[in-house]
């Protein structure tokens, strides 16, 4: 009896030692399967290059195969491993359903691989789930998804997030330059300054090119431009955040403060909400985009039903993104789209829709809810009339919409009559129209070409020029200096002149702060844009300054057009060019803010020194 109650006790006590040793090392377990995941996700990138970016023979290829299926078959235990450690925060996850999905697809692939003999593989289902692309495809998602966790977690240190922002470009920029470098990528021979060139207009949506990206580039380079192109696009942060906030099940306090500062929301609750709709917008308005362009396309010779669906893809997001690169020999002035005035527009539209930033859809796709809202309800009988007209429309948005209203209906006006009896010249009075509106969006800033601008009179470069400068608005796929920017620093300007201290626009005040923002950033684009032009005249010994002014702020604004002097860049040049479209996406502001030592606020102040101005 004395045996047994002994027995129990120490049955109890092993238990109990057990459960503290498990706790006391649960921590370290789940940060070590962590580790593991994010090698094996670095690795499974490794095996992913290898398999699409070379050409291999076939015992090669099985070779990389294999790999890749251990790989999955490592992920598969380690994910396993990491719910029993921390089903808790697992099952707190935003899209547990997706991390589901994916596991049982790892299961059925890893079943169809390993467990069915050769001559079972040929039917329908099992060869689906045993191909390469499924497994490809896998290790694919679940990279991305591991790394962006990692990077996540990474901001619970102090970070700046404009530094963050730097790096997270060009890190892309530099990943993109080594996948076009790839053997599979390109036709023939590609320089080194040229691939990283492309990367970097193609992640900061400049559409400045030093080569013919038609011609140069194989489908598999053209594709890795177009994934550049979208992640650029919407933002680099922007797509890591969402998959790491997805399957996550929280982010530490730190974190969620620095997504907050670069997605520009006030409420860290929202913060999920506006990335997914930052990517169903995205893809939505891009989708749409594609069945437009694709029924108005028409034949094009040695290209099928898929090569044609691929251009309108690529055009689709080129233009929703601003980026204004395409895959047609002469861009927009290829003879399939010189003329085809309904495609044009197409793209036009997804330009201003681009550019008008994700802030504002949202606005006005919140107010087009409430509308519809209030008009169910009396047609119900619920309600007779409109309780109230909510704020909905934020002052930044009337800002946008009427700045841009002007730049286009003017702009469009300007070349119009500027154009008409030149380079419009033996066009339809449709045909002028559109053209006059294509060239006056595309300076805002996709650097779509379907008109040699080098046959533009003088004023209608000045003012296309003009039009650079300014950009698009804030948080959108544009550049330039921002509608926003130039509003307010014209209004306060004005308002100097009158006396008057403060800005006010649709009873608001505009913070100071805004307006000392403002300011800089004009002045900071002007100090970039003279310096960069000064290199470029000496570097390049042309004696025109127009071109080299032009090239300068299309990089810096990110637009992409030019006068035919891209490629005769020298080297030197063309790394100046680099730079300059790498601090036009993040900013001249936030690139300094990022690597200047942050200034701590003091608790005294000198006396006031008044300096004569003016």
């Amino acid at each position: 009896m004395l045996f047994l109650m002994y027995m129990k006790l120490w049955r109890k006590d092993i238990k109990l030692r057990l459960r503290l040793f498990f706790f006391r090392f649960k921590d370290k377990l789940v940060l070590t399967t962590g580790l593991i995941l994010l090698a094996l996700s670095l690795m499974s990138v490794f095996l992913l290059i290898m398999a699409i970016g070379y050409d291999l023979n076939e015992y090669q290829q099985l070779n990389i195969l294999h790999a890749s299926t251990i790989n999955l078959f490592l992920f598969f235990i380690i994910s396993t491993i990491r719910f029993l450690l921390n089903y808790n925060e697992v099952y707190k996850e935003r899209l547990l359903f997706v991390d589901a999905t994916i596991y049982g697809l790892s299961i059925l692939t890893l079943c169809s691989i390993l467990f069915f003999p050769e001559e079972m593989q040929q039917t329908p289902f099992i060869r689906f789930f045993s191909s390469k692309w499924i497994v490809y495809g896998l290790l694919a998602i679940l990279s991305v998804i591991n790394i962006s966790k990692f990077i996540i977690r990474s901001l619970s240190a102090k970070l700046n997030p404009s530094l963050l922002f730097i790096y997270s470009f060009l890190l892309i920029i530099l990943i993109g330059t080594g996948l076009l470098m790839l053997p599979n990528s390109y036709h023939n021979e590609l320089k080194f300054v040229d691939a990283l060139f492309t990367a970097t207009t193609s992640v900061c949506v400049t559409g400045l090119t030093t080569v013919d990206v038609s011609t140069t580039f194989t489908l598999t380079g053209q594709i890795i431009i177009l994934v550049l192109i979208q992640v650029g696009g919407i933002g680099v942060m922007t797509f890591t955040s969402f998959f790491a906030l997805s399957f996550m099940g929280k982010s530490s306090f730190g974190s969620s403060i620095v997504l907050k500062d670069f997605l520009n929301e006030e409420n860290l609750g929202n913060m999920f909400r506006t990335l997914v709709n930052i990517i169903i917008v995205t893809f939505i308005i891009e989708g749409i985009g594609t069945w437009l362009l694709f029924q108005n396309l028409g034949d094009i010779p040695h290209r099928d039903f898929s090569g044609k669906l691929f251009i309108c893809i690529f055009h689709s997001i080129s233009a929703f993104c601003n980026a204004g690169i395409s895959i047609l020999h002469g861009n927009l002035g290829s003879p399939f789209t010189i003329n085809n005035y309904p495609f044009l527009f197409c793209i036009s539209i997804l330009i201003i829709l681009g550019g008008l930033g994700f802030p504002i859809v949202f606005n006005y796709m919140k107010l087009l809810r409430h509308y519809v809202i209030n008009i169910f309800k009396i047609i119900t009988g619920k309600q007779e009339h409109y309780q109230h007209q909510p704020w909905i429309v934020h002052v930044h948005t009337r800002i946008v919409v009427v700045m841009t209203l002007i730049l286009l209906v003017g702009g469009t006006a300007l070349i119009y009559f500027g154009e008409r009896e030149k380079a419009f010249s033996g066009m339809s009075e449709t045909g002028k129209l559109v053209s006059a509106l294509f060239n006056a969006t595309v300076p805002r800033t996709a650097g779509f070409a379907a008109t040699d601008i080098t046959q533009f009179a003088q004023p209608t470069l000045f003012i296309i020029l003009i039009l650079m400068m300014i950009g698009a608005a804030p948080m959108s796929t544009g550049g330039g200096m921002k509608v926003n920017t130039v509003a307010i620093a014209i209004m306060g300007a004005f308002n100097t002149a009158c006396g008057k201290q403060h800005v006010e626009i649709k009873h608001r005040e505009i913070r100071s702060t805004n307006m000392s923002k403002a300011f800089s950033i004009i002045i900071l684009y002007i100090i970039w844009m003279f310096f960069a032009t000064s290199i470029l005249m000496y570097t390049e010994k042309n004696d025109q300054l127009f071109p080299v002014l032009f090239e300068v702020i299309s990089a810096l604004s990110t637009v992409g057009s030019s006068l035919n002097y891209t490629s005769e860049l020298s080297t030197f040049g063309k790394y100046v060019i680099i730079f300059t479209m790498f601090l036009g996406r993040i900013g001249v502001l936030t690139f300094l803010s990022g690597v200047l030592k942050r200034y701590q606020e003091k608790n005294y102040r000198y006396p006031e020194a008044g300096i004569i101005i003016g």
